[in-house]
This record gives structure tokens, sequence and C-alpha cells, in this order.
């Protein structure tokens, strides 16, 4: 049974945890990208890697999707 906003106080304690959580990943990432449009020279996605506490292919794949979404962007414009 789905429980209505308000009926039941801890979940709705839990589903505003996730979404602050979700916009801080957002922010971090973002941070990231900002890092290495920066700077972007070689042995930079290390620095940022181990600035985040990520892998270097995590951090990779953040750049990435950043990458295909400003694509993905500018073909719907």
């Amino acid at each position: 049974m789905i429980k209505k906003k308000g009926e039941d106080l801890t979940l709705d304690a839990v589903t505003s945890a996730r979404r602050a959580w979700k916009k801080a990943e957002a922010d971090f990432h973002a941070a990231i990208v900002r890092a290495f449009e920066a700077k972007p020279v070689h042995g930079r996605k290390a620095e940022i890697a181990g600035a985040a506490g990520f892998s270097d292919s995590r951090v990779r794949q953040i750049l990435n999707d950043a990458a295909k979404a400003d694509r993905d962007k500018g073909q719907a414009a």
C-alpha cells in the first residue's frame, strides 16, 4: 500500500534525504567537470580522482556522461 505524503513521517524523511542526496551528487559531478574544464592537461583526471575519492575510470565516466549530455542538448536545440 502506497502511503501519501504526511501519513508516515519516517518515509517522508527518507524521500527528502534521497532528493537531497541526488542534488548533492549532481553538484559534485558538476564540480568534477568544472575542475577538468578549468585545466584539461595530462594527469588531471588522476588528480581529480584522488581529490574526489573515485577511481580514474569513474571520473572518466562522469566526464563522458557530461560530454554526452552536452551533445544531446546541442542536438535538441
